[in-house]
Protein backbone atom coordinates (compact mmCIF):
# COMPACT_ATOMS: atom_id res chain seq x y z
CA UNK A 1 0.00 0.00 0.00
CA UNK A 2 1.62 3.16 -0.99
CA UNK A 3 0.62 6.02 0.82
CA UNK A 4 0.42 9.47 -0.43
CA UNK A 5 -2.14 11.16 1.71
CA UNK A 6 -2.92 11.10 5.67
CA UNK A 7 -3.58 7.75 7.50
CA UNK A 8 -5.04 7.24 10.95
CA UNK A 9 -4.02 4.12 13.19
CA UNK A 10 -5.26 2.85 16.39
CA UNK A 11 -4.53 0.01 18.50
CA UNK A 12 -6.10 -2.26 21.74
CA UNK A 13 -9.37 -0.52 21.87
CA UNK A 14 -10.34 -3.52 24.04
CA UNK A 15 -14.00 -3.38 23.81
CA UNK A 16 -14.32 0.23 24.35
CA UNK A 17 -16.78 1.55 23.04
CA UNK A 18 -16.79 5.53 23.88
CA UNK A 19 -13.40 5.29 23.28
CA UNK A 20 -13.74 4.14 19.85
CA UNK A 21 -16.54 6.58 19.15
CA UNK A 22 -14.69 9.70 19.83
CA UNK A 23 -11.40 8.05 17.95
CA UNK A 24 -13.41 8.20 14.86
CA UNK A 25 -15.36 11.24 15.51
CA UNK A 26 -11.90 12.43 15.74
CA UNK A 27 -10.66 11.51 12.59
CA UNK A 28 -13.92 12.48 10.78
CA UNK A 29 -12.94 15.70 12.05
CA UNK A 30 -9.56 15.45 10.81
CA UNK A 31 -11.32 14.85 7.48
CA UNK A 32 -8.72 11.22 7.39
CA UNK A 33 -10.47 8.76 4.57
CA UNK A 34 -7.79 5.56 5.51
CA UNK A 35 -8.38 4.13 8.77
CA UNK A 36 -6.69 0.77 10.00
CA UNK A 37 -6.48 -0.71 13.34
CA UNK A 38 -3.82 -2.45 14.67
CA UNK A 39 -5.74 -5.13 16.47
CA UNK A 40 -7.16 -6.03 19.92
CA UNK A 41 -10.75 -4.43 19.19
CA UNK A 42 -12.70 -7.01 21.38
CA UNK A 43 -11.16 -8.44 24.77
CA UNK A 44 -11.22 -7.38 28.66
CA UNK A 45 -13.69 -4.70 27.63
CA UNK A 46 -17.71 -4.37 27.90
CA UNK A 47 -18.82 -3.66 24.40
CA UNK A 48 -17.09 -6.08 21.94
CA UNK A 49 -19.92 -6.65 19.38
CA UNK A 50 -20.87 -2.98 19.49
CA UNK A 51 -17.23 -2.62 18.90
CA UNK A 52 -17.02 -4.58 15.46
CA UNK A 53 -20.07 -3.49 14.02
CA UNK A 54 -18.45 -0.02 14.36
CA UNK A 55 -15.89 -1.22 12.34
CA UNK A 56 -17.34 -3.22 10.23
CA UNK A 57 -19.69 -0.61 9.15
CA UNK A 58 -17.37 2.04 8.95
CA UNK A 59 -15.32 -0.12 6.38
CA UNK A 60 -12.06 -0.01 8.34
CA UNK A 61 -9.32 -2.98 8.05
CA UNK A 62 -8.39 -4.49 11.55
CA UNK A 63 -5.10 -6.08 11.61
CA UNK A 64 -5.31 -9.17 13.64
CA UNK A 65 -4.24 -9.02 17.34
CA UNK A 66 -4.29 -11.77 19.73
CA UNK A 67 -7.72 -10.81 21.77
CA UNK A 68 -9.11 -11.17 18.53
CA UNK A 69 -7.72 -14.61 17.28
CA UNK A 70 -9.02 -15.93 20.94
CA UNK A 71 -12.53 -15.98 19.11
CA UNK A 72 -11.06 -17.50 16.08
CA UNK A 73 -9.28 -20.37 17.86
CA UNK A 74 -9.28 -22.81 20.66
CA UNK A 75 -8.12 -21.16 24.29
CA UNK A 76 -5.88 -24.33 24.66
CA UNK A 77 -3.92 -22.68 21.89
CA UNK A 78 -2.37 -20.42 24.36
CA UNK A 79 -0.69 -21.28 27.29
CA UNK A 80 -2.21 -18.53 30.03
CA UNK A 81 -4.99 -20.11 29.23
CA UNK A 82 -3.78 -23.90 29.60
CA UNK A 83 -2.51 -22.23 32.53
CA UNK A 84 -5.89 -21.20 34.13
CA UNK A 85 -8.14 -22.74 32.35
CA UNK A 86 -11.29 -21.59 34.68
CA UNK A 87 -9.72 -18.28 35.63
CA UNK A 88 -11.09 -14.93 34.99
CA UNK A 89 -9.12 -14.69 31.76
CA UNK A 90 -10.25 -17.54 30.38
CA UNK A 91 -13.99 -16.79 31.62
CA UNK A 92 -14.17 -13.58 30.18
CA UNK A 93 -12.40 -14.99 26.57
CA UNK A 94 -15.73 -17.04 26.55
CA UNK A 95 -17.96 -14.14 27.64
CA UNK A 96 -16.32 -12.26 24.53
CA UNK A 97 -16.82 -14.90 22.17
CA UNK A 98 -20.90 -15.63 22.98
CA UNK A 99 -21.36 -11.98 22.12
CA UNK A 100 -20.09 -12.03 18.54
CA UNK A 101 -21.69 -13.32 15.34
CA UNK A 102 -20.88 -15.53 12.60
CA UNK A 103 -20.40 -12.48 10.25
CA UNK A 104 -18.19 -10.59 13.02
CA UNK A 105 -16.03 -13.84 13.53
CA UNK A 106 -16.04 -14.38 9.38
CA UNK A 107 -14.75 -11.03 9.54
CA UNK A 108 -12.02 -11.40 11.90
CA UNK A 109 -10.93 -14.20 10.35
CA UNK A 110 -10.24 -12.50 7.04
CA UNK A 111 -8.15 -9.72 8.37
CA UNK A 112 -3.99 -9.66 7.88
CA UNK A 113 -1.55 -10.18 10.52
CA UNK A 114 0.50 -7.19 8.98
CA UNK A 115 -0.12 -4.19 6.30
CA UNK A 116 3.12 -2.82 4.16
CA UNK A 117 3.34 0.73 3.59
CA UNK A 118 5.10 2.55 0.74
CA UNK A 119 6.00 6.16 1.87
CA UNK A 120 8.41 7.91 -0.31
CA UNK A 121 11.32 5.88 -0.24
CA UNK A 122 10.42 4.51 3.24
CA UNK A 123 8.81 0.95 3.85
CA UNK A 124 6.86 0.28 6.83
CA UNK A 125 5.17 -2.50 8.47
CA UNK A 126 2.42 -2.30 10.31
CA UNK A 127 1.24 -5.06 12.79
CA UNK A 128 -0.43 -5.67 16.26
CA UNK A 129 2.99 -6.95 17.69
CA UNK A 130 6.52 -7.97 15.59
CA UNK A 131 6.29 -11.63 17.03
CA UNK A 132 3.74 -13.22 15.44
CA UNK A 133 0.76 -12.95 18.50
CA UNK A 134 -1.55 -15.63 17.09
CA UNK A 135 0.72 -17.81 18.79
CA UNK A 136 3.23 -15.85 20.98
CA UNK A 137 1.53 -13.22 22.72
CA UNK A 138 3.62 -13.45 25.79
CA UNK A 139 6.97 -12.06 23.88
CA UNK A 140 5.01 -8.89 24.99
CA UNK A 141 7.41 -9.42 28.21
CA UNK A 142 10.46 -10.28 26.66
CA UNK A 143 10.02 -6.59 24.71
CA UNK A 144 9.36 -4.91 27.74
CA UNK A 145 9.60 -1.90 25.99
CA UNK A 146 13.05 -2.32 25.57
CA UNK A 147 14.40 -4.70 24.10
CA UNK A 148 13.34 -4.98 20.65
CA UNK A 149 16.19 -7.53 19.62
CA UNK A 150 13.65 -10.11 20.15
CA UNK A 151 11.80 -9.30 17.14
CA UNK A 152 14.81 -10.91 15.12
CA UNK A 153 14.62 -14.20 16.90
CA UNK A 154 10.58 -14.83 16.09
CA UNK A 155 8.68 -15.40 13.16
CA UNK A 156 10.97 -17.54 11.58
CA UNK A 157 10.45 -21.88 10.86
CA UNK A 158 12.87 -22.78 13.84
CA UNK A 159 10.37 -20.46 15.97
CA UNK A 160 6.74 -22.28 14.37
CA UNK A 161 8.57 -25.07 15.05
CA UNK A 162 9.04 -24.60 18.97
CA UNK A 163 5.09 -23.76 19.28
CA UNK A 164 4.28 -26.92 17.59
CA UNK A 165 2.96 -29.79 18.73
CA UNK A 166 0.54 -29.75 15.42
CA UNK A 167 -2.43 -29.04 17.01
CA UNK A 168 -1.50 -25.39 17.75
CA UNK A 169 -3.72 -23.42 15.77
CA UNK A 170 -2.54 -20.34 16.20
CA UNK A 171 1.31 -21.27 14.58
CA UNK A 172 -0.27 -23.51 11.56
CA UNK A 173 -2.26 -20.28 10.87
CA UNK A 174 0.84 -18.08 10.42
CA UNK A 175 3.01 -20.71 8.36
CA UNK A 176 -0.10 -20.62 6.19
CA UNK A 177 -0.60 -16.80 6.22
CA UNK A 178 2.70 -15.25 7.30
CA UNK A 179 3.09 -11.83 9.30
CA UNK A 180 5.27 -9.53 6.71
CA UNK A 181 4.03 -11.76 4.10
CA UNK A 182 6.64 -13.88 5.19
CA UNK A 183 9.65 -11.42 5.01
CA UNK A 184 12.06 -10.69 7.65
CA UNK A 185 11.80 -8.11 9.72
CA UNK A 186 14.96 -6.46 8.62
CA UNK A 187 13.43 -5.91 5.21
CA UNK A 188 11.76 -2.64 6.73
CA UNK A 189 12.41 0.67 7.85
CA UNK A 190 10.16 1.00 10.39
CA UNK A 191 7.84 -0.99 11.97
CA UNK A 192 4.54 0.41 13.84
CA UNK A 193 2.38 -1.75 16.42
CA UNK A 194 0.02 -2.29 19.04
CA UNK A 195 -0.04 -4.73 22.08
CA UNK A 196 2.21 -3.73 24.43
CA UNK A 197 -0.02 -0.79 25.39
CA UNK A 198 2.43 1.91 25.97
CA UNK A 199 4.47 4.57 23.34
CA UNK A 200 7.81 3.66 23.04
CA UNK A 201 10.83 4.39 20.37
CA UNK A 202 13.86 1.68 19.71
CA UNK A 203 15.89 4.00 17.21
CA UNK A 204 18.06 2.54 14.72
CA UNK A 205 21.44 1.32 15.69
CA UNK A 206 24.62 -0.17 14.53
CA UNK A 207 23.75 -3.58 14.55
CA UNK A 208 19.89 -2.59 13.12
CA UNK A 209 18.39 -0.78 10.68
CA UNK A 210 14.73 -0.83 11.23
CA UNK A 211 13.22 0.99 13.87
CA UNK A 212 10.62 -0.03 16.00
CA UNK A 213 7.63 2.42 17.30
CA UNK A 214 4.87 1.03 19.96
CA UNK A 215 1.68 3.18 20.07
CA UNK A 216 -0.17 4.03 23.08
CA UNK A 217 -3.47 1.88 23.42
CA UNK A 218 -6.61 3.50 21.95
CA UNK A 219 -9.04 2.70 25.01
CA UNK A 220 -7.06 1.30 27.83
CA UNK A 221 -3.76 3.94 27.43
CA UNK A 222 -4.84 7.19 29.99
CA UNK A 223 -6.88 7.91 32.26
CA UNK A 224 -10.06 10.15 30.41
CA UNK A 225 -8.63 10.40 26.85
CA UNK A 226 -9.03 8.01 23.71
CA UNK A 227 -5.53 7.98 21.54
CA UNK A 228 -4.72 7.67 18.50
CA UNK A 229 -2.29 8.27 15.50
CA UNK A 230 -1.79 10.58 12.27
CA UNK A 231 0.74 9.54 9.64
CA UNK A 232 1.05 12.07 6.92
CA UNK A 233 3.94 11.98 4.36
CA UNK A 234 6.73 14.45 4.03
CA UNK A 235 9.72 16.09 2.41
CA UNK A 236 11.58 13.54 4.91
CA UNK A 237 9.38 10.53 5.18
CA UNK A 238 6.63 10.78 6.98
CA UNK A 239 5.48 12.41 10.77
CA UNK A 240 3.80 10.20 13.20
CA UNK A 241 1.53 12.34 15.76
CA UNK A 242 -0.42 11.06 18.77
CA UNK A 243 -3.84 12.51 19.42
CA UNK A 244 -5.58 12.63 22.75
CA UNK A 245 -9.26 13.06 22.66
CA UNK A 246 -11.92 13.15 25.45
CA UNK A 247 -14.94 10.22 25.40
CA UNK A 248 -17.71 9.74 27.84
CA UNK A 249 -16.12 7.90 31.00
CA UNK A 250 -19.35 8.18 32.91
CA UNK A 251 -21.16 6.35 30.02
CA UNK A 252 -18.51 3.74 29.84
CA UNK A 253 -18.31 3.02 33.98
CA UNK A 254 -22.40 2.75 33.24
CA UNK A 255 -21.70 0.18 30.93
CA UNK A 256 -19.20 -1.59 32.93
CA UNK A 257 -21.44 -2.07 35.97
CA UNK A 258 -25.07 -2.97 34.01
CA UNK A 259 -22.73 -5.42 32.17
CA UNK A 260 -22.20 -8.92 33.56
CA UNK A 261 -18.80 -9.65 31.40
CA UNK A 262 -16.28 -11.39 34.00
CA UNK A 263 -13.32 -8.90 33.83
CA UNK A 264 -14.61 -6.06 35.46
CA UNK A 265 -11.98 -5.59 37.84
CA UNK A 266 -9.12 -6.07 35.42
CA UNK A 267 -11.27 -3.11 33.61
CA UNK A 268 -11.65 -0.65 35.61
CA UNK A 269 -7.62 -1.22 36.63
CA UNK A 270 -6.68 -0.62 33.03
CA UNK A 271 -8.90 2.51 32.94
CA UNK A 272 -7.85 4.04 35.83
CA UNK A 273 -4.11 3.34 36.37
CA UNK A 274 -2.49 3.70 32.55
Amino acid sequence: MELKKRLAIFSDIHANLEALKAILLDIKKEQIETVISLGDIVGTGPKPRECLNLIINENIVNILGNSDCYNLYPLNTYRHFRRDPKGENTKNALWTLSQLSKEQLDYLQKMPPSIDLKIGDKTLALCHFPCDTRYFPQATWLYNGQNPDIFYTTNTIKDHRHFLPRDNVGALEAKKRPIFDGKTIDSYDDVIFGHYHFERFSAPNEKRHTAFHSLNAGGVAIYDKAIYYIIEPSTNGYNINRKSVPYDREKLLYDVDRCDFPNKKKFKFYINSH
